[in-house]
């Protein structure tokens, strides 16, 4: 398994990577990969980076695609972020020359210091990340510390800019036959059931599944965090991927 990080983020940034100016260079940065595996290879995506890898492969051949609760729908289904992609776009005349990269680790951080608060919040806050009680506290901690970076103006302008016009490969991935998996938390405020499977509704694949976990079937709730490292990920999202792929891959 590798595990790619776009340009401008983690290492790619520590080794000098010009920062990303747009969501079509996280998907170049995908297909860049794709193509250096031949097309022998499945891609993982989840949030912005499922997004990414479902543009990618509109572009170049994968083996199959696999998007836990990806980007493709976006701001539909929770009135609260829809809100905010609305205000962001009608802004946008006055905002589209600042060319800002916007500093969120300090967020990151105050949201771990904040833990109790956080957790809790999960309950009723619109925009949580997380299911409450679902991720350990130290595997917590060094996400919402580590992995809160930066973001650039212009990508979250494009990606507001899908509440009103959908997703940009809409077309294309009408027409890309890839295998296709798509996992979705039924408590996922950030990514909904009703966006995030709109991946599948939408895709042309001949081979595509979708799953939507809850706590009926599967033990507990599920929000957008928790779907990748959640303390019962293992047990239920890794292991139905696990499933698929060796599905695919037995002869």
């Amino acid at each position: 398994m590798w595990n790619l990080e776009l340009r401008g983020t983690g290492l790619s940034r520590d080794l000098g990577t010009v920062a990303a100016e747009r969501f079509d260079d996280y998907v170049d940065d995908v297909v860049a990969v794709a193509e250096h595996f031949g097309g022998d290879a499945y891609f993982v995506g989840h949030s912005m980076g499922g997004g990414a890898v479902y543009g990618a492969a509109t572009r170049t051949p994968m083996k199959g695609v696999v998007g836990v609760a990806a980007m493709y729908g976006f701001g539909g289904a929770n009135e609260i972020l829809g809100a905010v992609c609305r205000t962001s776009v009608a802004l946008e005349p006055v905002i589209a020359d600042w060319g800002v990269n916007v500093k969120t680790r300090l967020a990151g951080r105050i949201m771990a210091r904040l833990y109790g608060l956080s957790d809790v919040l999960g309950y009723w806050f619109p925009l949580s990340g997380w299911w409450p009680g679902s991720v350990e506290r130290e595997l917590l901690d060094e996400r919402l510390v580590e992995g809160f970076d930066w973001t650039s103006t212009q990508v979250w302008r494009e990606m507001a800019r899908w509440c009103t016009e959908g997703f940009p490969y809409a077309t294309a991935w009408e027409s890309t036959d890839v295998p296709l998996l798509v996992l979705l938390g039924d408590e996922d405020a950030l990514m909904p059931p009703d966006d995030g499977r709109q991946a599948y509704d939408a895709s042309g694949s001949s081979d595509k599944t979708l799953k939507v976990f809850g706590f009926e079937h599967d033990e507990v709730h599920w929000g957008h965090l928790d779907l990748v490292l959640g303390r019962l990920a293992t047990r239920h999202i890794w292991s139905f991927v696990d499933d698929w792929l060796l599905e695919r891959e037995s002869p």
